[in-house]
């Protein structure tokens, strides 16, 4: 209880503090020369180019990763965003949201916040060897992300017609640096896993350190970001928001992966990881799509 109740406190404490801290216009009061929306992507992208990458390393080195049954995370992690995002296409015709808002819909209901909440929920909750599997379950989620869910929140906007091919978009998405350095980490920690060569104490510190910081950093970016007004003109959809993310997807997700038997070993931590990550909330990314495509933001 007292995990949970610090991983709430933590949530709340870092959108809340972003929140405020643009509410405050703290940098124009320091005179600093760096507007706030520069400020959140240089925070992001510390975070996540030069903080995480060293806790997912160092956790995969040490991660019960032996097992057939984990061949399946990643495809669950996948199919988990893609029903996301299919359940919200075909709820956003009933609501009567227009074809810009379906494509925007249909992105927040896939999009899922695996790293900065779920990754921390997942530490507290079951540990570094819960954490460790995260880097694993979220292996396919760029792939599902830049080609298909931006071209197709493209697609229901008015830039529908000025498209990149597949091909392309596949090419740039290989491409991005975020995912040659979690790739990187990714096989470094595995190799060091597989050869059994003893993890140095030291590294012990660095996931209990480094996870919650970059998970604050993180929060605190999106919480500067946030507009809770616009949150009163869609009280509905964000109702069926959140029931796609925490009730319908967890609920279809979980007996699949309890099937493919991934309670089966070191205590259903893979199950348990499942369970958590399939319903967490809705990804800071999904602001991107209507932002870079002039959609409707709120």
């Amino acid at each position: 209880m007292d995990k949970l109740f610090y991983s709430l406190f933590l949530i709340f404490f870092g959108l809340t503090s972003g929140y405020y801290f643009n509410k405050a216009s703290i940098l124009s009061k320091l005179n600093v020369n760096i507007s706030l929306k520069n400020l959140t992507k240089i925070i992001q992208k510390i975070v996540i180019m030069g903080i995480m990458p060293l806790p997912v390393f160092v956790s995969i080195w040490i991660a019960d990763i032996r097992h057939n049954e984990l061949f399946f995370l990643p495809f669950l992690g996948a199919a988990a965003l893609l029903l996301g995002g299919a359940t919200a296409f075909i709820i956003s015709k009933p609501l009567g949201l227009n074809r810009e808002q379906q494509g925007i819909f249909t992105v927040a209901g896939g999009f899922t916040n695996i790293g900065g909440i779920g990754g921390l929920v997942s530490f507290l909750l079951l540990g570094e060897k819960g954490f460790a599997l995260v880097a694993i379950y979220q292996m396919l989620e760029k792939i599902i992300y830049f080609p298909i869910g931006f071209p197709f929140a493209k697609s229901r906007s008015s830039y529908h017609t000025k498209g990149r091919s597949k091909k392309e978009i596949l090419l740039q998405t290989f491409k991005d640096p975020v995912i040659i350095i979690y790739i990187m980490a990714l096989g470094f920690g595995l190799t060091l896993n597989l050869s059994d060569f003893e993890r140095p104490h030291l590294f012990n510190y660095f996931s209990a350190i480094l996870i919650p910081i970059g998970s604050y950093l993180l929060l605190f970016s999106i919480g500067s970001s946030m507009n809770f007004a616009a949150i009163f003109k869609y009280k509905l959809p964000g109702v069926f928001i959140f029931l796609i993310k925490s009730l319908i997807t967890p609920l279809i997700i979980f007996p699949i992966g309890y099937f493919m038997g991934l309670g089966n070993f070191s205590g259903g931590i893979a199950l348990k990881l499942l369970l958590i990550l399939s319903s967490m909330p809705i990804a800071f990314i999904a602001i991107v799509p209507p932002t870079l495509y002039d959609m409707d933001i709120d």
